[in-house]
């Protein structure tokens, strides 16, 4: 698809080993120092490339992320009208279990509407075998926000 507003493209060069997982990027972050950064969850990782001129991008680094660990919910009061670079101390609303190289939560959103109580429902990345329910479902959890 033509679009008039369109300036020019830029070539992303990645190593070798990322070929597969170069139609997953899925968040990008242009630094002050010409790196672009980029997110992909199929790889548990970052990804950093180097400015080498107007046209291309390259010098592929990759980061792997921890997913293991504590998750922690938290509310950020007022944070449709916040002032910008303001400290703000967010509340500590719930700590989500976790397991080890398994259920990590990663999908929420407020289930509010659903419940009419006010409430999370996250999913699972990974899900422990006790989640799976036959050959097609999981098991997501609800929390009270209460």
């Amino acid at each position: 698809m033509l679009n008039s507003q369109l300036l020019h493209q830029v070539s992303l060069m990645f190593s070798d080993s990322f070929q597969e997982y170069r139609k997953d990027l899925s968040a990008l972050r242009l630094t002050p120092d010409n790196h672009l950064w980029f997110g992909s969850d199929e790889t548990s990782s970052i990804k950093r490339l180097s400015f080498v001129d107007s046209q291309n991008f390259a010098k592929h680094k990759q980061f792997r992320v921890v997913l293991d660990g504590k998750v922690q919910v938290y509310r950020l009061r007022n944070g449709v009208n916040m002032r910008e670079n303001v400290l703000n101390n967010p509340q500590l609303l719930l700590d989500l279990p976790y397991g080890n190289g398994n259920d990590r939560p990663e999908g929420i959103t407020l289930f509010q509407d659903v419940t009419g109580v006010s409430s999370l429902l996250v999913v699972y990345d990974a899900p422990a075998e006790d989640r799976l329910l036959d050959n097609s479902g999981v098991m997501a959890d609800v929390f009270s926000l209460g």
